[in-house]
Formats: C-alpha cells, structure tokens, sequence
C-alpha cells in the first residue's frame, strides 16, 4: 500500500538488504568467486546509490578495497581506491569539505599505490587522466557521450575540473557546422550540473590544466 515511489523504495531497501546479507556471508563462508562477490555488491552499490545512502555505499566499496588488497592485486585495489573516492566526492557536494578531503587523498593514495608498482603507465593514465573526463558515479549513464572519430555532429569543449569535480572555465573552442546555441547551451549545463574524477600528474598531484574534450551532439 502507498504511494509508486514509496513502494519502489521499499522494495529498493529490500533488495539492499538481501544483498548485503548474501555478500556477508559470502565473506564469512568464502562461497563466492572474486567476480562473484565483485558483481554481488556493485549490486549493492548501485541499489545504494538509488536510495541515495552513501554510508551503506561507501561501506560495500570498502569491502571490495579490503578484498583486492588481501588478493595481493594492486591495480585492482588502486581502482576500488579510486571508486570510493569517486562515491565520496559524489556525495561531498551534500556531505561538504571533509568528505571531499577525504576523496582527493584516496585519489592520491591510489596514485601512489601505482606508481610504486610495475604497472603500464598506460593503465595509470586510463584510470587518472582518460582523455575523456570520467563522469559521476561512473556506472551510471550520462549525456555526456565522447564522439566517436565518425561522428558528424559535435561539440569541441575546454574545461578544468576542480578539486569538487567540478567542470570550471568551461569554454567552448568548436563544433560541426549544423550545432547551434540551444546545444551548446545544453553541453555547458551538463558540465556545471555533473562531477567529474579529478585528473592526477605525474607527482601525485591534482592536474589542474584544462582538458578539452569533442562530445557527441543530437541535433535538434
């Protein structure tokens, strides 16, 4: 009884809990492959993020951290480390500086983790500085789609992304000939109203230089 929405969040909350009581005793009985228990509490996660409950979020993100680093795999407890962060700096926008610190020294830790380790740059590069900004939660499907080396209608943008994950100085610096301003309006409050990871230098550092970026346009 009640309300669509009340009795989808009930049933949300119930499937979280199901879940989580599952991966638990997953972990106490270790009945679960490493892809099983992976896939089991993204699904925990994901239910997490639609009842916007960053506790039991980060909580699941944890565990997978904990679980690659006992697994002794090091680019995997980097991109869990990365993932929290990503949760955290999701949330920080409402839960404020402390959790967004928190985030941005994941990032670093992460970073180091890495570098300390004889893993391919370029699978530093994918997970720090992608050339497409990886957009807030990154399972979620966004509108900001990267055109592909085929497409006809896009949009070339230049933007910073601050240490919030906010996209800053937005500017515009092309487009195919058929884009007009209703998109271009559309492109830019996409940015400001997404997050972004923050892209990590070379030192560990957050990289504050501009990242320019062709996103796909559906025309009007």
């Amino acid at each position: 009884a009640g309300s669509s929405g009340a009795v989808r969040k009930s049933l949300l909350q119930e499937a979280q809990s199901l879940y989580t009581e599952a991966a638990n005793i997953g972990l106490r009985h270790e009945e679960f492959s490493n892809d099983e228990l992976h896939d089991l509490i993204m699904e925990i996660i994901y239910l997490s993020y639609r009842l916007s409950s960053y506790d039991s979020g980060q909580r699941a993100y944890e565990v997978l951290a904990d679980y690659a680093a006992e697994d002794g795999n090091t680019l995997l407890q980097a991109e869990m480390l990365v993932q929290l962060a990503d949760w955290e700096l999701f949330y920080s926008r409402h839960l404020g500086t402390v959790v967004r610190d928190s985030a941005l020294a994941k990032y670093q830790e992460a970073y180091r983790l890495l570098s300390g380790e004889q893993v391919p740059a370029a699978a530093i590069e994918a997970l720090f500085s992608p050339a497409t900004p990886v957009v807030l939660p990154s399972f979620v499907r966004t509108s900001l789609v990267p055109a592909g080396a085929e497409s006809a209608h896009y949009i070339d943008v230049s933007f910073v992304i601050a240490r919030n994950g906010e996209g800053d100085g937005i500017e515009i610096v092309g487009s195919s000939d058929d884009v007009g301003r209703a998109e271009i309006r559309d492109l830019v409050q996409a940015i400001k109203r997404n997050r972004f990871r923050p892209r990590v230098a070379r030192d560990g550092e957050l990289d504050m230089t501009p990242v320019t970026v062709r996103y796909e346009v559906v025309p009007r």
